[in-house]
């Protein structure tokens, strides 16, 4: 709580005038973000994009003998990905999935 006297300070009516300042502005002006996006007008049936498959960890091979050891199949998806942008993709897929298995199941949302 501020004391009657800090009210009265300059700096408390700067601070004021620069958090109520953009708010009555925005008050004055609408904003114009639509013109900005270049959408559509209202009521403009919007095709579908088309359709598109991301690399993905199609499979796994896990070795009974040995249960830390794995053979990850990767899908390439609809970029044919070869050499070592393939590689660089099937890196951050497999991290992504021993990340999911670090993660507590009542952790899961």
């Amino acid at each position: 709580m501020l004391h009657p006297r800090q009210k009265n300070t300059l700096w408390f009516r700067i601070v004021i005038f620069l958090i109520l300042g953009p708010f009555s502005f925005g008050l004055i002006l609408p904003p114009a973000y639509a013109q900005v996006l270049n959408l559509p007008p209202v009521g403009t049936m919007v095709n579908l994009s088309p359709p598109y498959t991301p690399a993905i960890v199609a499979g796994i091979t896990v070795y009974p003998k040995n249960p830390l050891q794995f053979d990850f199949l990767i899908d390439s998806g609809d970029d044919r990905l070869t050499g070592s942008a393939l590689k660089e993709e099937s890196r951050t897929l497999i991290q992504y999935f021993l990340a999911a298995l670090t993660v507590p199941e009542n952790e899961m949302w």
